[in-house]
Formats: C-alpha cells, sequence, structure tokens
C-alpha cells in the first residue's frame, strides 16, 4: 500500500512519461502561429496592392510622357533635300501658335515650324484617344468640350420650348472611349483666302494598353504641308523691331510668355507695329474624324501677329 502510494504521488509522473515534456507531435505555439499565418496573408495582400498601384501609376506616367516626335522636326524629303542641297542658307522659322489644345486636352499642337527655304509648314499633334469620345449612333468621335457644349444648347433651348426633346449624345446616346475603336484623324491646312494645302508628310508613334479596366492611349504625329508663303516680313515681330529696336517691349519677352496666354491683335499692335499692315492671310490646321467626318478642333496656325523665332 505504501509503495502504490509513493509512486502515485512521486512528482506527479507515469512511469515513462514527464508531464514537463512537450508532447509529441503538437505544436505549443499552435495559437501564435495561426495569428502569424494571418498576418502574413494580410501583409502580402497589402504588398501586393501597393506594387500594383504603383506600377499602375509609372505606367500611366510613361503613357502620357510625351513622345520625341512630338517636338523634334521632320519633314518632308523634299525639304530635306533642300536643306541638304544648301545647309547654310536653310531659313526656318519656330511658329509660336496662340491656340494650342481643346479646352478638355484631348488634342494638343507642340512645336509647329514653318521651313521657309521649302516653303514648308510643319506641327506636332498629340492626341488623347482616352479623353475623346465615341458615339456608337451617331458613328462620330467628339472631345469631352464638344458633347459638354451640346448638354448647354439642350439647356437653352428647353428654357425656351418646354415640349423641347433633348438631342445631345451624353443624354440620348451610348457613348464609349475612343481607345477601344478604331478610329483615324485627317488634317487639312487652309487659309483665310479659300485656298486648300496639300499634305506631304506624316509621321505618328502610339504608346497604349489595354488590360482588364486599363484602358490608355496616346498617339504622337507630326504633319508636314507644302506650298505655303508665310509673310515673313510683316510679322509683327520683324514689324516691331524695325520700328522700336530699342524701345518694344516685345524685346523682354520670351517665346513662351507670349504663347502661353497670346496677346490679341490690338495688344501686339500698340506695342509698336504700323497701323496700316492687318494680320495679313491666316492659316488654319482642322483635324477631322476621318471615319465620321466630324471637325474636332480648328486652329490658327499662323498670321501676322503670331510671334516666330528663327532657329
Amino acid at each position: 500500500m505504501n509503495s502504490d502510494n509513493n509512486g502515485a504521488s512521486g512528482g506527479g509522473n507515469i512511469k515513462g512519461f514527464d508531464f514537463d515534456d512537450e508532447t509529441p507531435g503538437i505544436n505549443q505555439s499552435g495559437k501564435s502561429g495561426g495569428a502569424s499565418g494571418v498576418k502574413k496573408i494580410f501583409k502580402i495582400i497589402f504588398v501586393s496592392i501597393l506594387v500594383a498601384v504603383w506600377a499602375f501609376i509609372l505606367l500611366t506616367i510613361y503613357l502620357r510622357s510625351n513622345d520625341d516626335i512630338l517636338e523634334t522636326p521632320i519633314l518632308s524629303d523634299e525639304a530635306r533635300a533642300v536643306y541638304n542641297a544648301d545647309k547654310d542658307n536653310f531659313i526656318m522659322y519656330r511658329i509660336y501658335t496662340q491656340e494650342f489644345m481643346t479646352g478638355d486636352g484631348s488634342l494638343q499642337l507642340s512645336t509647329a515650324v514653318y521651313a521657309e527655304s521649302a516653303h514648308e509648314f510643319e506641327i506636332g499633334v498629340r492626341i488623347a484617344w482616352t479623353q475623346l469620345r465615341y458615339c456608337e449612333e451617331c458613328d462620330a468621335l467628339y472631345t469631352p468640350e464638344q458633347l459638354e457644349k451640346q448638354l448647354r444648347e439642350d439647356s437653352k433651348n428647353a428654357d425656351k420650348n418646354e415640349s423641347y426633346e433633348p438631342s445631345a449624345c451624353m443624354t440620348k446616346h451610348n457613348l464609349v472611349r475612343a481607345s477601344l475603336e478604331d478610329r483615324e484623324l485627317y488634317y487639312t491646312l487652309t487659309d483665310s483666302e479659300g485656298n486648300v494645302y496639300p499634305m506631304v508628310n506624316r509621321e505618328n508613334r502610339t504608346k497604349s494598353i489595354n488590360f482588364f479596366i486599363l484602358n490608355l492611349k496616346y498617339e504622337y504625329e507630326r504633319i508636314s504641308f507644302s506650298g505655303l508663303y508665310f509673310d515673313i516680313e510683316n510679322n509683327i515681330i520683324n514689324r516691331t523691331l524695325e520700328s522700336s529696336p530699342n524701345e518694344s517691349s516685345l524685346d523682354i519677352l520670351s517665346a513662351d510668355e507670349l504663347s502661353a496666354d497670346g496677346l490679341s491683335a490690338d495688344e501686339l499692335s500698340a506695342e509698336g507695329a504700323s497701323d496700316n499692315v492687318s494680320s495679313g492671310i491666316s492659316y488654319y490646321l482642322n483635324i477631322y474624324d476621318k471615319q465620321g467626318g466630324n471637325l474636332l478642333f480648328s486652329a490658327c496656325v499662323y498670321n501676322n501677329y503670331i510671334y516666330i523665332n528663327r532657329t
């Protein structure tokens, strides 16, 4: 009896087994291990989301950054031949257009040049296809600015007539991003006297991505037109410098300052230009939806009141 009692109370151990030892096959940190696993899963998810967000931001920055073609004069083969034949006497001007984009920024103009020696005008165009909209019912492209104008017209007509039926595409039709459609633009160069000038060169580059909900497309073009004779002699800059070279405030204004907001014809004339010389012939770049024929943007790219600088 005594020996049995002693065996039962001998340190609380069963023969061959020690309660102080870890239970075989059982992880004593089971609870904390489970919590740690959940934390790791959330950490992986968080890091993955963070990487995806940064990748999206960097990709968007890349796609929206301008391609070099937008700002680098190329000119046609004929113009380059004139340049190579007499490089020292090849004359080219940088043209600082006062109108350089639509109000919504979907179409932007850049780095216009006039090769006087070859009578050729060239300009860069940036197209944000992601911002342009395609109307399925009209089978036409529109800029956001044009769609907003349609809404304003609807509002005015509705105020005048209670029974007026809205006609704006944003109200009645199905609009999708133009980047999802296979569309193309075409260009014309016309002047205030009704002349149309032929396009002689067109170069383009495209940056795009179409992945799940991410759809971005930007196109960069340089287009050239020939047969132009700009009246450089009567340009406001030349007239001003000839009339008052030491007093003209244009001497201290940079090209960027003049072209950023654009001085009006009256303001430029007040700077010392001769009153008996008008703006001369005005030249317009017109951008159309090629398939639908809809005019998307038109801008005056040169007249005698637009700033120039010989390159």
